[in-house]
């Protein structure tokens, strides 16, 4: 509270350029730290509609060619509720959203445990792929699981008084995973005859009522040692839509003995 000396002035004429240097540095500290903040938020944001290995790839590589697909082996898996169009006739445009919401958080639950990703939803069910885009060697039998346990857990959902039954489409093969759109909008998903078929078996158990879980020769082949094996059935060659030749289906039922 008194005027400045000459002393007084040469003093902070001495401090004031680390004074500035310090209040620049805890400046520019707390910007970057905001700047991570943000860019966390996206990424958990992003991660929503991308899974994050492919996140990681573009954000750690110069990579920027959006549109390169690569073949992946992998399981493909298709979900559909039986009956929810006619039942959610009598319900609230809210408790349909509300309904399918929880229902779809517990089945991606499983899934992510089982080291699997849902990729899209299609309506009342959804497309789910086990094996990419990082590559694991068992992604027929996470595959297998995740749709045994989504079987039970369904059980616990209620619709129309009953516990709400599924149908579930396996297939194992070679695919495109990669962007699938245009420069302004884009979708990771895979394409080829592996998702197709995924797609057409899970079609058959609105055919075969008391299978709610069917699946291909080839992913019956691979699942030789799992303790479900021996509990899977033959349902005989099934013509395909939209293929010339025939497809050997096999379907698994918990509740079904197989010599019965």
């Amino acid at each position: 509270k008194r005027p400045l000396s000459q002393s007084d002035i040469s003093l902070l004429t001495g401090i004031a350029t680390q004074i500035a240097i310090s209040i620049h540095n805890a400046l520019s500290y707390q910007e970057l730290e905001e700047s991570k903040e943000r860019e966390q938020n996206l990424r958990r944001l992003f991660e929503k509609y991308v899974p994050s290995p492919v996140i990681r790839r573009y954000l750690n590589s110069e990579e920027v060619d959006l549109f390169q697909g690569e073949e992946s082996g992998i399981t493909a898996l298709f979900l559909d509720i039986r009956g929810f169009t006619s039942s959610s006739e009598s319900m609230e445009p809210i408790d349909v959203v509300s309904f399918l919401n929880n229902y779809f958080e517990k089945c991606s639950l499983i899934i992510s445990e089982e080291n699997g990703h849902i990729n899209k939803y299609t309506g009342d069910g959804f497309f789910a792929i086990f094996g990419a885009p990082e590559p694991i060697s068992n992604h027929v039998n996470l595959g297998f699981n995740a749709a045994r346990r989504i079987l039970d857990m369904s059980k616990s959902f209620i619709l129309e008084g009953r516990p709400m039954k599924i149908g579930i489409g396996l297939h194992t093969g070679r695919a495109i995973m990669g962007n699938i759109g245009c420069h302004t909008k884009i979708e990771f998903t895979a394409v080829g005859d592996t998702v197709n078929t995924a797609a057409r078996l899970q079609e058959f158990t609105k055919i075969f009522h008391n299978i709610p879980i069917i699946l291909s020769r080839s992913v019956w082949e691979q699942l030789e040692g799992h303790p479900d094996h021996e509990s899977i059935i033959n349902l005989g060659a099934q013509r395909i839509r939209g293929k010339k030749d025939k497809l050997e289906a096999f379907g698994f039922n918990p509740l079904i003995d197989r010599t019965s």
